[in-house]
């Protein structure tokens, strides 16, 4: 059987997390149903799964992620792409751990979610937020949506070695903050851009200074989030060690792990922070984040920013000290495991087999540890991400120098025009000083003539001729 696992993923590790830590369930089930290594999984981002990949499939996960909702990612086609191609070629097609990255944005597209969840292809689905809120979704399916818990939530046991090396350093009273990029919250419809950001975190921090706590700016990976923080750091005089550019998805659970608790903001790192029982306050830039929040029995702890003073969240993290029962839930983490196992069950025609207890998985997760492939893919999507800003950049450039060159014509021919046009006006000055010369010189003549006229007609002979005429006046001679 060759299985089929879709997810989006980038350089926010979060994301790069739900793929590990699925493909490490995935795989725990089919041991539990006796079919360890006998199945080829394949993983492939939602923006790069083609209809080859469906057709050649015998089921297709869509492996969790807030793939609803993504209007600024537009996940959509690529979803009706894989269900229609999975409808054609008759693949069952299952949603796991599915949640809603913005609301507005899936509520725009319910009716179009509708239709291709409403395909005979799409045998279940389960969902990361409440149930209830995907119900404009999933009216007239034939299938419930269950919820259960984000992938990540098994973080601790997958990189067990990491989080035990890190609690292992631990100072005892290190302050984790969460730093995202410029524009976050904006995007999420807040009034909070990076500015107000910045001064509120640089507030918090130092408030933690002044009552002696340590503590670590962090990100999840993301190069928009690094070099937000790297503004930042250089704008607040921020020392090099109190900062962590997470380049791999280990380096953000070492992150955390290393921290008695977090001021979180992207929801994967209030989420690492759950499973390795770190306590976190979060400020919400998305609806998502107060979905888990109360999902694990703490919605008091997602905060609006706008909500809440630096020293409010001060008070409130240093009092997370006192939370010695911060633990992630069994019964909580198992839903999500429970979920995949009776789906692969029915699949592969097994109704006889004894699920794992939880400790029974945790110690199978922790057998099947995250290794360098892992990084290898971390480091490689970091990469692709770098090098999509990069050609971004490039193309800005070409076109800046394009439309340079372009103003660079019109200056020159507007030169020309101003050239032709101060000739001519020099031509005209010049012209025009030569008729008010002649002008001038016209002038002189006719006085030159009115005085000889004048001298004239004072002759005496002149003036006996007119007196000899009978004239009294001056008259043409």
């Amino acid at each position: 059987m060759k299985i089929l696992v879709i997810s989006f993923f980038d350089d926010n590790f979060g994301d790069m997390l739900i793929r590990v830590c699925f493909d490490r369930l995935t795989r725990c089930a089919l041991k539990n149903l006796g079919e360890d290594g006998r199945h080829a999984i394949l993983h492939v981002h939602i923006k790069d799964v083609t209809e080859n990949d469906v057709a050649d499939s015998s089921v297709v996960f869509f492996a969790g992620g807030a793939m609803f909702g993504m209007n600024n990612l537009s996940t959509y086609e690529n979803i009706e792409l894989v269900t229609k191609a999975a409808e054609e070629h008759s693949v069952p097609v299952i949603f796991s751990s599915i949640g809603i990255n913005n609301f507005h944005a899936a509520e725009d597209s319910a009716d179009r979610l509708n239709a291709i969840l409403r395909r005979k292809c799409v045998k279940a689905m389960s969902v990361r937020e409440s149930a209830d809120v995907f119900a404009p979704f999933t009216e007239g399916c034939a299938f419930t949506p269950v919820s259960v818990c984000d992938p990540a939530v098994w973080t601790r046991y997958i990189y067990k070695d990491d989080v035990d090396l890190a609690k292992a350093s631990k100072n005892g009273k290190t302050i984790g903050i969460n730093f995202v990029r410029g524009g976050l919250f904006k995007a999420n419809g807040r009034d909070w851009d990076l500015k107000k950001e910045e001064e509120f975190i640089n507030a918090l921090r130092l408030k933690l200074e002044e009552a002696g706590y340590d503590y670590r700016f962090f990100t999840n990976g993301s190069v928009l989030d690094n070099n937000s923080l790297a503004y930042f750091a250089e704008e607040y005089k921020i020392p090099r060690e109190k900062i962590v550019y997470a380049e791999n998805t280990r380096e953000v659970i070492y992150a955390v792990a290393s921290c008695e608790a977090v001021a979180a903001i992207r929801m994967h790192a209030a989420i690492i922070a759950y499973s390795l029982s770190v306590p976190s306050i979060n400020l919400v830039w998305n609806e998502k984040i107060p979905h888990f929040y109360s999902a694990i029995g703490y919605p008091d702890r997602a905060v609006e920013p706008t909500d809440i003073t630096p020293d409010e969240v001060f008070g409130r993290i240093t009092a997370l000290y006192e939370d010695k029962e911060y633990s992630p839930e069994p019964d909580y983490m198992m839903t999500l495991y429970g979920f995949l196992l009776g789906q692969l069950g029915g699949i592969l025609g097994k109704d006889k087999y004894e699920p794992y207890t939880f400790e029974q998985v945790c110690s199978e997760l922790t057998a099947m540890p995250a290794g360098g492939d892992e990084d290898l893919v971390d480091y490689r999507v970091k990469l692709r991400r770098a090098r999509h800003f990069y050609l971004r950049l490039f193309e800005k450039e070409q076109e800046a120098k394009k439309s340079a060159k372009d103003l660079e014509k019109k200056l020159k021919k507007a030169e020309t025009k101003l050239s032709k046009s101060e000739e001519r006006n020099k031509k005209l000055k010049e012209s025009e000083a030569a008729l008010k010369q002649e002008l001038k010189d016209a002038r002189k003549e006719t006085q030159k003539l009115q005085s000889r006229l004048d001298y004239i007609y004072n002759k005496p002979i002149v003036k006996l001729y007119k007196k000899l005429r009978g004239q009294d006046k001056h008259t043409e001679p």
